[in-house]
């Protein structure tokens, strides 16, 4: 199973490659979440809480291919293709995949670039 899913992932790659909307804009924060993560609702509530202007891209990476496609560029990007999991935030020429309260304080320091002052 594990390699029909290895197949999979990188069939999807080769297809966001080739697709306008998967293509990452380095000055944009991207937010890549599923709707039942409990970490990416930990994560939202924190953004919502701490950085309620941040002008952030959400992505829900089950609603659609398109979405998919995007949550998979960003991977591509930093050559994250293995173990890929959400939330997942693309920041330019950072990443965060993951939310525990390292990756808080990281998010904190990372998103002070792209924060409206």
């Amino acid at each position: 199973m594990k390699s029909v899913w290895g197949m999979l992932m990188v069939l999807l790659l080769i297809t966001a490659c080739g697709n306008k909307q998967s293509e990452i804009d380095d000055k944009k924060v991207y937010y890549f979440y599923q709707p039942r993560c409990s970490h990416c609702l930990k994560a939202k509530e924190h953004i919502d809480k701490k950085h309620p202007d941040l002008d952030m891209v959400k992505v829900d990476i089950t609603a659609n291919n398109v979405n998919f496609n995007l949550f998979l560029a960003c991977a591509k990007k930093f050559n994250i293709e293995k173990n890929l999991g959400t939330p997942l935030f693309c920041m330019g020429d950072k990443f965060i995949m993951g939310w525990s309260n390292n990756k808080q304080k990281q998010f904190d320091r990372y998103i002070q670039l792209f924060s409206k002052k």
